[in-house]
């Protein structure tokens, strides 16, 4: 189970989401901010429903498309 900070980009419910917030309380929780048509989305998530950003994280080897 990863660890996530402020503003670090996740995803969640197979949607991106900014942590905006951890709560100070056992079980750790994250709130998520999403920008969405109708306005900001607020959820809570536990570190287990979050994903790392895999575009970030997981290296790609591009030199040969230049």
């Amino acid at each position: 189970m990863a660890d996530f900070t402020i503003g670090e980009e996740v995803m969640y419910d197979e949607e991106r989401f900014v942590v905006a917030g951890i709560s100070d309380e056992e079980p750790k929780r994250y709130r998520l901010l999403a920008t969405t048509k109708k306005g900001a989305k607020f959820v809570w998530a536990s570190p287990g429903e979050l994903e790392p950003m895999s575009s970030y994280v997981t290296p790609n080897d591009d030199t040969a498309n230049y």
